[in-house]
């Protein structure tokens, strides 16, 4: 290892150490000049409301929701599993969501040519790709 590493992962450590702010002072001390003050707790702003107060209406809870359907997986990270599931080198990629389906996916389409083949002999797969989690579904060879 180079004398430059062995350097920086000794200032790394170094400052690891010295950042933590050191222990918190007890009840009745005062906080040293340059310390950090201790963090402060803050709750919930649902814990805080009375037992009977009215329910978060249609609106809210729809944009909560939109977010959690929204796929976390996507278009070109869809491609990328797509093409780790075939042999030949894609020369055309299509990719579309279907987001009404349960789960959401992206079907891939992708077209092109084994290495060494003919050049009139192309390929065409469809892969099927969980729009939630990258998971392979399914892969259609044509």
């Amino acid at each position: 290892m180079s004398r430059a590493v062995r350097l920086c992962l000794i200032a790394a450590a170094a400052l690891g150490i010295g950042c933590g702010g050191g222990p918190e002072p007890r009840e009745g001390e005062e906080q040293a000049a340059g310390e950090a003050a201790p963090a402060v707790e803050q709750q919930a702003p649902e814990a805080g409301l009375p037992v009977d107060a009215e329910p978060a209406t249609d609106a809210e809870t729809d944009a909560e929701t939109d977010v959690a359907a929204e796929p976390a997986v996507g278009r070109d990270q869809a491609l990328g599993v797509a093409r780790r599931q075939v042999l030949f080198e894609p020369e055309t990629e299509l990719a579309e969501l279907a987001a009404d389906e349960e789960p959401p996916v992206w079907r891939v389409t992708l077209r092109g040519r084994r290495p060494g083949g003919s050049l009139f002999a192309f390929e065409e797969a469809t892969v099927t790709v969980d729009a939630r989690t990258g998971d392979v579904l399914g892969v259609e060879a044509r």
